[in-house]
């Protein structure tokens, strides 16, 4: 009976899994968390991938990034859940020119306030990953730190 009661369990979390269209890939690799007091995903950063602006509404966030040195840009839109943002992204490659490449993913990042080190201010950063398609994995690290002022 235990076994039964198990299978059935195993399965309704599966099936559960597949209707909300989340599976395996889509799950963050970061734990549940809240926001650090004073965080925003708004202002300017300046990250791996390039500089970024990003517009934090509520819990849904826009914004944009560009990489001058290798030629590409791109948008981001996702949803705030405590300390983390679960986002989409459209990157154009036009390091050929006139062959504009585009590509498509998802991610997630955490927000994350370093506490001050001496004299100086709190350090308000993001870690991440980013995916292909609809892996929120697999792509690489996203990592930034918002600039003063911004």
């Amino acid at each position: 009976m235990k076994r039964v009661l198990w299978f059935a369990c195993v399965v309704l979390a599966t099936a559960m899994a597949g209707c909300s269209g989340r599976g395996p890939n889509a799950q963050s690799p970061f734990p549940e968390c809240t926001m650090p007091e004073g965080g925003s995903y708004t202002g300017r950063w300046a990250t791996n991938m390039g500089d970024m602006e990003l517009s934090q509404d509520g819990n849904t966030v826009v914004g944009t990034w560009k990489d001058v040195e290798w030629h590409k840009s791109g948008h981001i839109e996702g949803t705030v859940r405590g300390c983390l943002l679960l986002f989409s992204w459209t990157q154009i490659d036009e390091r050929i020119p006139n062959v504009p490449r585009e590509t498509t993913g998802h991610g997630v990042l955490q927000y994350i306030i370093d506490p001050p080190v001496g004299t100086g201010l709190p350090v308000h950063r993001f870690d991440g990953t980013w995916g292909h398609d609809r892996d929120m994995q697999g792509g690489g690290a996203w990592t930034g730190r918002k600039r003063r002022g911004g």
